[in-house]
């Protein structure tokens, strides 16, 4: 016995053997409550001055958080706690959607890395998902900031690019499932074709 320990390299099908009737239910629970969450995260559009260039309330208070009383039909306290409560909200959805996104792309990449491609790729989307929801944290932390007054461009240039990097990141979350859903309609319909 020499001491050196060799690793056995653990197929996948049993290193992510997890059965997919469990991951579809908690998927579905998942985007059910990111639907949920979602809208209460929105603001009413009503909030805003009719015919206005904006078509959300959060938008317009990043965007111009100066012209505040001629972009909401009443800047007062009630608007001002309507804005944050669907912010407060808004936190919440950050926990559910870089899991519901992250557990699809595990999904999917387990199902595509059958197929030759990398899971290695699926993996470095997934954990782009969290930090995407670190982005929605900070974005949202100014706009709670914004409403109480805070209009100094440092902290609403951070917001704005806050919120192009959470895009950014979230793009890439959602290609991938539509991509391993896509192959699976593809194989299913070519296997098909073949076996007629």
């Amino acid at each position: 016995m020499t001491g050196v320990s060799h690793s056995i390299p653990v197929p996948m099908n049993q290193r992510y053997n997890i059965p997919s009737r469990y991951l579809w239910s908690i998927l579905i629970a998942l985007i059910v409550l990111n639907i949920f969450v979602g809208c209460k995260a929105s603001p009413d559009p009503g909030l805003l001055v009719e015919g206005g260039k904006y078509s959300r309330p959060l938008q317009a208070l990043e965007k111009e958080p100066e012209a505040k009383e001629q972009l909401f039909k009443r800047w007062d306290e009630n608007t001002k706690g309507k804005l944050r409560s669907a912010l407060y909200w808004d936190f919440l959805f950050i926990l559910l959607y870089p899991t519901s996104n992250a557990l699809a792309c595990f999904m999917a990449g387990r199902f595509l890395a059958l197929h030759k491609f990398p899971f290695r790729i699926s993996l470095v989307i997934i954990l782009l998902q969290p930090l995407a929801g670190l982005f929605d944290v900070t974005e949202n932390l100014i706009l709670l900031k914004v409403i109480d007054g805070l209009t100094a461009n440092v902290w609403l240039t951070i917001a704005r690019i806050s919120t192009a990097g959470k895009f950014t990141l979230i793009a890439p979350g959602i290609i991938l499932p539509v991509v391993g859903l896509l192959t699976w309609v593809y194989l299913r319909l070519f296997s098909s074709s073949r076996t007629v």
